[in-house]
């Protein structure tokens, strides 16, 4: 009993001392000002499988981007869609000269191409000299574009990732995945100035084509269906570790639709999950590592306060609280930056979710790694 106290406390401290160092990074970081004044050729990739409900709303924000029109195109890849995707595509390439499509329904089979084969394809026949990707499920505002190449170029960084924050959330499932959302972008963006953490999301991430091609792109990655962003991101780190960047402007948020149901979540944070013993970054393995611990050993001391302990049930009552504590200031700081409302209930909420959200993807993973994720059922 006294070794797994000694133990709780010792990964509770841990994990106080990585949040903090995470957001004393993240206020590190400064916003870039002024404006761009050099527009290199950008090429926005966006693969797309099953989006019509999306579509329209993604392509009219990239329609509206202040960005020249001769200096940008978009390269939409069809990946088998089943649903209308391809038919709305098609008609915005014949209305918009620099809108174009590929459609890889004949040239690849189905059941051998998920998002990075699809985005290689549209980087290859890209014409711009910076890629940026994003998803068919989000949408941003005008000044996205100049936000991310300004960052990119003032700073000499050779990869950027930048804020990607919930839109339009209405119930408890949806409102958890905001404030996660909130919480997780100051990890990633502390954890990238730090080089402790090199997490990145591919709905908003950009990088130059010829290192790209350079780096022989997605091959010799984990063989892992998921994976893209990260683990580009590290390969560019373990070539240079000073390349990658956050991008830490408003401008430049991308806003994404919430899942709708804890399965899909728990699907979703599978397909995250399966990456995480693969990062070639050590120390990524180990905050990772950390978080699960801290998530485990909440829900093991919650569970044996049921014999009757009141010293495990203070231990619980400390475990919790420093965990709210110290997560609250990470995602009041993402929620201020996105302009995001911050309701104590819905906090406090997520807080008692999230411990047991992470178990449950645990033992979903130790069960199975397949997960369901566009209608597939992939690893």
């Amino acid at each position: 009993m006294i070794f797994y106290i000694l133990l709780t406390l010792v990964i509770t401290v841990l994990y106080g001392i990585l949040q903090t160092s995470l957001l004393h990074s993240w206020k590190g970081i400064k916003e870039i000002e002024g404006d761009l004044e050099h527009f290199p050729k950008v090429s926005v990739v966006v693969a797309v499988r099953n989006e019509e409900s999306n579509l329209e709303r993604l392509l009219a924000s990239l329609l509206a981007q202040r960005y020249p029109a001769g200096k940008y195109e978009v390269i939409l890849v069809n990946n088998h869609s089943s649903d209308s995707s391809l038919s709305i595509m098609t008609d915005f390439a014949n209305r918009h000269h620099h809108i174009n499509l590929i459609d890889l329904t004949f040239s690849h089979p189905e059941e051998m191409t998920f998002k990075k084969q699809a985005l290689t394809e549209g980087i290859r026949s890209a014409k711009g000299e910076i890629i940026i990707t994003t998803d068919a499920d989000c949408f941003f505002g005008p000044g996205w574009m100049q936000a991310i190449v300004k960052t990119l170029l003032s700073q000499n960084y050779r990869i950027v990732t930048g804020p990607v924050m919930i839109a339009e959330a209405e119930n408890l499932i949806e409102h958890y995945q905001e404030i996660e959302y909130a919480g997780l972008m100051v990890a990633t963006a502390g954890g990238i100035q730090s080089q402790y953490l090199l997490l990145a999301n591919g709905a908003n991430l950009a990088f130059y084509r010829s290192d790209f091609l350079a780096l022989d792109g997605y091959r010799k990655m984990p063989d892992v269906s998921s994976g893209d962003d990260v683990f580009l991101v590290q390969k560019t780190y373990d070539k240079d570790p000073f390349s990658v960047g956050f991008i830490k402007d408003v401008a430049a948020i991308v806003y994404t639709r919430p899942v709708k149901s804890f399965w899909e979540l728990i699907q979703q944070r599978k397909r995250w999950a399966t990456k995480t013993s693969l990062y070639s970054h050590g120390s990524s393995r180990y905050v990772a590592l950390l978080v699960l611990c801290n998530s485990l050993f909440l829900c093991l001391t919650l569970g044996m306060t049921f014999w009757g302990s009141s010293i495990l049930l203070f231990l619980f009552l400390l475990q919790m609280t420093s965990k709210i504590i110290i997560d609250y200031h990470l995602i009041r700081d993402g929620l201020t930056f996105t302009g995001k409302e911050e309701k104590i209930t819905q906090l406090l909420l997520a807080h008692l979710l999230n411990p047991i959200l992470n178990m449950a993807v645990l033992i979903a993973a130790v069960f199975s790694r397949n997960y369901v994720w566009k209608g597939r059922i992939t690893s």
